[in-house]
Order: C-alpha cells, then structure tokens, then sequence
C-alpha cells in the first residue's frame, strides 16, 4: 500500500532554511545503503561551539527572527512504501539534532524526538530514544534500558557505542559551561535559529545515485541542484483548480527546459565562446543563476535579504524570491512560470548570439580578451537595442572604446632591447598585438561569411565559424613569420635539422646543388660528439650558403621591416617553441602537418644520397588560425615568386589585407 506523500507545514517557509523545530515532528528512514552513526565527541563539539560563537556574535544583543546559523543540506525523498522520509544525506546530523534535544529532554524539556527508523539496525531507533544520563556528572556513562527494563550495552552494537560517546560529550559539554550559561537560551536558538536547507529528490530520480554522489569524497549539492528543487517544488504549483497531473505536468516541463539548457552549455563550442576554459561549478547552468543574482533580475528587495557572500548566496537569492513573492502573491504558481520564463531569457540571449553570425565573433572575441566578467555589460547593451544590427554596433563600440582603441598599425611595437651584441631592437608589445592578430581572424571569416552569404547559390547563413573553443585551449604567442635567422642554434641535434628542412626546400635545378649536397650530407652525418669547435663553424659557412639559394626575392633583410605587422601572426605556443627559429620553409611544412595532423622525422645517414631522409608519420593535429593558414600558403600574395621565404611583396599583400579589413568594420 502507498502512503501520500504529506504536505510539509504551512508555519515555516520550506523554500527556504528551515529551523530544527519544523523537523521535530516529521518521521525518517535511514534505507539500508547508509552506514550507521559515527560522530566522535570531536564532531559533537563543533556543532555545539560554532552555535555558541554564533549567539556570542552578537555581542549580548537580540538575535532576531531572521538570523540564522545555517547547517549542511538534509536531503530527503519521500518512501511511499513506509510513508517516511528516506534521510539520503544527513542521518549524522539528524542523529546528533536528536541527541541534543534528548539532552534538553533529560533536563526537564518536553520537545518532541523527530522518529529515525534504521532500516537495517532496528535496536538503533530503540536506543536513541531510550538514553538516559547524570546531567550533573561531566563523567557520567549514559545509560539505556529496553521495554522489559533490562539494561542495553552499548557494546552490542556500534552504533550505541558512537550514540553513547556523543550524547556523554553533549552532557559534558554543557556541564562544562557552568552554572552561569544560559542552557534554555540557548536551547532556543538551538531550536528556532539553528536552520537547515531541505532538500527534496524528485520522484523519478535515482536516490542511491545521489546518495553515492553526496558522499563519495563529501560532494555538496550545488546552488543550481538546489535552486532546481525550489523551481520543483509541488507546493509551488498548487491551488484549488490545481490537478496532480497538471502539477506533474509542469514539473516535467521545466525539468526538460533545465536539461536542455545544461546540455547545450556543456557542449564547449557554445560555452566557450561567452565563457573561458576555467570553470568550478560541477552545473554551467549555475553561470545563468549568478548572472542573475548579479544584475538582481528577479528585483527582490535586497534590503531585506540576507544573501551572505559564501558559495550558496546564489542559492539564498532564489529562496529569498520565493519567500517575498509567496508572501506577496496569491497565485504563486503563475509566478513562478513567469520567472522561470527569466532564467530561459538568459539562455535564449546567448541562443540568439551563438546564431548570428557577426554577433557570435565580436561577443567570442571580447570575452576572449575580457573574460566572462563583461557578459553582464553586453546583456546591457543587447536590451538596450531594438534591432540586432544596432547591438553590432554597439558591440564594435565597445572593442575599439576598451580593446583596439585607434589601431594604427605602425605602433604596435614599442619594445626596444639589445640583444647579445648590443644591438637596439625594436619587438611587438604582444600584449597590445594579440588582440589585434585575433581580431584579423575574426574580420577574415565574418567577411568571407558575408560574401558567400550573397551568392544566390548558397543559401546558407554561417559556412565557418571561428572555433573559440578550440582557440581558448591552446596558449598562443604572436611571432614571427620569417623567423629572426640570427637568433642562435647552439646544439648539432637542432643545427642538422635547420640544415635538412632547409636544403629540402632547394630544387636540383639551382646553381651548385650537387656540391651544396655534399656538404649538406657530409655535415647532417656528423657524429653526434663532434665538438662545437668543429660544427659549429661548419654550420654557419653552409648556412649562409643555403640562405643564397633560398632567399631570391626580395627578402626582409632590413631589421625594422622584419619587425613590423606584416611579419607576424598568431602561433600557437607548441609550435613556436619548437620551430621558432625556423626559416620561413620550414615553419609552413610543419604548420601544415599540424593542420593535416601530419608529424616529420629526420633520419641521418650516409645510406640517403642527401644524408637525411624526412618521413612523415600520425602526429598530433592542432587548431590552426585560418589567418596563420592563410600566411603559410602565401593566401594574401597573387602571384607568389616561391614558398621559400616569406618575401617584401607578401609582406605587403599581408598588411594590406588587415588595413583593408580593419577599415570596411570601422576599426582604423
């Protein structure tokens, strides 16, 4: 036979903590999966000590009606079979709540015991309930004797021996108060101020589940678990037209909407472009809940909360609304729809941003800079414009009025250093360039967007969005394209490969290729120990010999040239470091593997007639800038001389590409 579920008294606000009295007269079941009671005098004590420091916050004034020490979470589900509630997580605080108030009984009180049945321990209930002390002995033994008077040991069990240990330590604690503590103050603080946030599985959910959760490394509920129950809550839904079915009907609803909402936040391609990699929530739906407690979007009166600045002050802005609104509306029901409605325009905003095709760059690229702090602000711009083009706007507003400001390209680098000679040089201040090389790949795919947008032939809204999701995981330095060749290479190992990708890049068909061969093999097959005296001159003659034959246009020799924004572009911080120093050949063979997911390795030996052999093996693939791309297959350049090196016309054809660019989005 089913027992119906009980409806919870009206005389306390169950949407919010309620006090340890509103428990005393409910019934429990602790199922079977649960250990038993193991408090130590250590845990009693706290309990007890953290109430009193409480009380003594205040400093000898009147603690009012809604202050409150707040315990842990009771999580509950209601047992039909047994018409209890199934205690999933709490049975030590429950236990111990009823120790004290055992103790309050033995000195003279008459609080009802909430009833605790132990499913698998059914002498626990028995003794819980039959314990008895010397309240004027701090040593005293408590003591519990069964129906037939015959004395329980707590030796029979374990959980008599930790319920005995902890009710003697609440009545040593006590006794060690003195005869001037005000034991029925506190007593009533215990009862009226001491709270607890009740937590009610749903029907349809696994309570084991839960339960494993919840204390498999002590995981607490979440403020979004909690704000859900709120949302859940049957009571919520109920009038006098008000059918069961029609109350479940609307619980599924929200419940389905709620999932829905989290599943696309966890998918990463929406969530990273309004959000960074760094998330400690277990729920991305809890982003929304903050956004929300944030810019105060259910307007409570925040005078009268009291939010605390812990992890559930979300969770205390939800139940303050519910409390407020109940106590303000008699059909709460319909407020609850209404506000709900809240929460899903939240989501239905960032909805509309991941679908439009410019709003989804320029919001990604300025949470990219600016972190998720900014949402609220751009949430403020969204309502304030009627049109979505008038949110565009708005949007490169805000990045040229608190990222790019003016762009001028020629002022960009203003870091001067020497270097091992002396030698002033003059580098990006990358912190300024990054944006910059970022935003150049945001404007390349909006543009080319737009421009197959108009083609009547392709009927589509968005052909390539750049992936922030990818972009967010992977460091990224702005360096340069034809690498600074001055910079060192100290070790053979990395000379002999400089040397092999080089040479590789060379057709027999140049001037003195045979004889640059013979002294390309007889330097990549030298014996590992050679000395640097010895490999290190031999280095720099075939280097420069090398640089005649690959470098015949006209190259960027001239150091200022090389150091502006036509030599730069986004690479990420793995490639960099490994092929940085690489020429201009080099670094697109490997930027091109890491597209293809392709990986080269050099083997050395007088068997392969250059003394090198580059095979291509599965390597790790990596997100490439469609800009960085493009650079590497010489995408700005007409007519490319060659893919030797990155020369002064593709230089050109590079920034002016930006320029162009920056210029139609109103950025220069």
């Amino acid at each position: 036979m089913k027992n119906t579920k009980p409806v919870l008294s009206n005389e306390f606000d169950w949407s919010k903590p309620v006090p340890i009295v509103a428990l005393l007269d409910l019934k429990f079941n602790i199922p079977t999966y649960q250990r038993g009671y193991r408090w130590t005098e250590t845990h009693i004590n706290d309990l007890l000590n953290d109430i009193q420091n409480f009380i003594d916050s205040f400093n000898g004034k009147g603690i009012g009606t809604d202050d409150f020490y707040s315990l842990q979470p009771i999580v509950v589900k209601w047992n039909y079979e047994k018409g209890k509630w199934n205690l999933i997580d709490g049975q030590q605080r429950m236990t111990s709540i009823s120790l004290v108030i055992k103790f309050f009984n033995s000195m003279g009180s008459n609080e009802e015991l909430p009833q605790i049945e132990y499913e698998t321990r059914e002498k626990s209930e028995v003794y819980l309930n039959g314990l008895e002390i010397d309240t004027k002995n701090p040593e005293a033994e408590p003591e519990c004797y069964d129906s037939e008077n015959k004395l329980i040991h707590y030796n029979e069990n374990i959980d008599f021996k930790y319920m005995s240990r902890a009710f003697a330590a609440i009545n040593k604690w006590f006794i060690e108060k003195g005869r001037s503590f005000n034991r029925n103050k506190f007593q009533e603080i215990f009862l009226h101020n001491t709270r607890v946030i009740w937590y009610e599985l749903p029907d349809g959910e696994d309570e084991t589940e839960s339960f494993t959760r919840l204390n498999l490394g002590k995981i607490p509920l979440t403020n979004a678990e909690l704000i859900k129950a709120l949302f859940l809550n049957s009571s919520n839904f109920k009038n006098d037209e008000t059918s069961v079915n029609e109350i479940r009907l609307e619980q599924i609803k929200i419940a389905a909407e709620w999932d829905r909402i989290e599943n696309t936040l966890c998918n990463d391609e929406f969530w990273l472009f309004i959000h960074e990699i760094d998330y400690n929530k277990p729920n991305r739906i809890d982003f929304i809940f903050d956004l929300i407690v944030q810019c105060n979007a259910l307007s409570i009166d925040l005078s009268k909360a009291n939010l605390g600045n812990d992890e559930n002050r979300t969770f205390r802005y939800f139940s303050e609304f519910f409390s407020q609104t109940k106590n303000d509306n008699s059909d709460f029901s319909v407020t609850i729809k209404e506000n709900w409605k809240k929460v899903k325009k939240y989501f239905q905003i960032f909805e509309e941003w991941f679908n439009n095709l410019e709003v989804y760059h320029y919001v990604g690229y300025i949470t990219e800079i600016k972190k998720s702090k900014v949402i609220p602000d751009l949430i403020s711009l969204w309502n304030q414009c009627e049109q979505t083009e008038d949110f565009v706007k708005e949007l490169k507003t805000y990045i040229k009025k608190n990222i790019t400001k003016t762009i001028n390209l020629e002022q960009l680098y203003d870091i001067e250093y020497a270097d091992s000679e002396g030698n002033v040089k003059r580098y990006p201040k990358k912190t300024n360039a990054r944006p910059i090389f970022l935003l150049h790949n945001i404007l390349t795919i909006i543009n080319q967007n737009r421009q197959l947008k108009n083609k009547e032939e392709y009927d589509e809204r968005v052909f390539y969005k750049f992936p922030f999701h990818l972009f967010k995981k992977e460091d990224w330095d702005v360096e340069h394209i034809d690498s600074n060749t001055e910079n060192p290479l100290d070790k053979l190992k990395d000379q002999k490969e400089w040397i092999a990708y080089s040479f590789e890049e060379i057709t027999p068909s140049v001037d003195k290729y045979e004889s640059l061969k013979k002294d390309v093999k007889k330097f990549v097959c030298l014996d590992d120990k050679t000395k640097e005296d010895v490999f290190n001159p031999m280095f720099s003659a075939l280097k420069d010999k090398i640089l005649e034959q690959v470098i015949k246009s006209e190259g960027l020799h001239n150091e200022s040239v090389k150091n502006q924004i036509g030599n730069f572009a986004l690479l990420d911080s793995k490639t960099n470091s490994g092929y940085g120093n690489a020429l201009f050949p080099t670094k697109r063979r490997w930027i091109i593997g890491k597209d293809q997911g392709i990986k080269y390795i050099v083997e050395y030996g007088d068997k392969y007639d250059k003394g090198y052999s580059i095979n291509e093996t599965k390597g790790e693939i990596a997100f490439v800038p469609p800009v960085t791309k493009q650079v590497f297959l010489k995408y700005y350049t007409a007519a490319p001389n060659d893919y030797l090196s990155w020369c002064k016309e593709d230089f050109d054809s590079y920034k002016q590409n930006m320029e162009r660019l920056f210029k139609e989005e109103g950025f220069i």
